[in-house]
């Protein structure tokens, strides 16, 4: 059984917030910005992932893996 991470709302000194490591101006950056995730997520995915318990895995990186 994998374990939660904890969420931690502090900025942690030793890590490195991932827009600061990224381009946002690459092709894939701007790409997700413009896809309405929440709509897509509702409307098409939600059906093949039913409530039956909580996902391992958020349905937007399954679908974003998907889509690459």
């Amino acid at each position: 059984m994998k374990r939660k991470i904890p969420k931690n709302t502090h900025l942690n000194v030793f890590r490195t917030q991932l827009v600061n490591v990224i381009n946002m101006n690459h092709e894939l950056v701007i790409l997700s910005q413009k896809i309405d995730w929440r709509k897509i997520l509702e409307k098409e995915f939600l059906v093949y992932y039913p409530e039956l318990g909580r996902l391992a895995v958020p349905i937007r990186k399954l679908v974003g893996s998907i889509l690459l």
